[in-house]
């Protein structure tokens, strides 16, 4: 009966905050295309009752890789990009967003404009937090 209960505690907690209705921790990422450049609004959503924190090991709050349809990465975030090592908290209250902004100029990892097409936009939150593993968030944009 213990084992039985240990397990039913562990996929709720499992549970808690990555799958289910409305009221969950989830990420959301907003597109906006320009002429010469996208906009990425990236927002942390608590849909909660409970304020939760997330802890960071840098400066790094996200990763956002952009690839082909053939899954190619064509461009990260990250590359060339100096983050201080830290441990760092983000509190976001019950009910709360964090929103952050970034920009691309259509650029590859090698500074080359990409072509016209179809691309798939991955954004990946690093925080960890005490029941969420990881969130993540897909999305296609259309470059003209």
């Amino acid at each position: 009966m213990r084992i039985i209960s240990c397990v039913i505690t562990v996929f709720l907690l499992i549970g808690c905050g990555q799958t289910g209705g409305e009221e969950k921790i989830h990420l959301t990422i907003d597109v906006k295309e320009r002429d010469e450049q996208v906009e990425f609004i990236i927002t942390l959503i608590n849909g909660t009752e409970q304020s939760t924190q997330f802890e960071f090991r840098s400066a790094q709050k996200y990763e956002i890789i952009i690839r082909n349809l053939d899954g190619k990465d064509i461009y990260k975030y990250s590359r060339e990009r100096m983050f201080i090592q830290m441990v760092e908290y983000l509190e976001v209250d019950a009910n709360k967003k964090k929103t952050w902004r970034e920009q691309w100029d259509y650029k590859d990892n090698n500074g080359n404009r990409v072509e016209k097409g179809t691309y798939e936009i991955e954004v990946m939150f690093l925080g960890k937090s005490e029941h969420i593993e990881h969130l993540w968030k897909k999305e296609k944009i259309n470059i003209r």
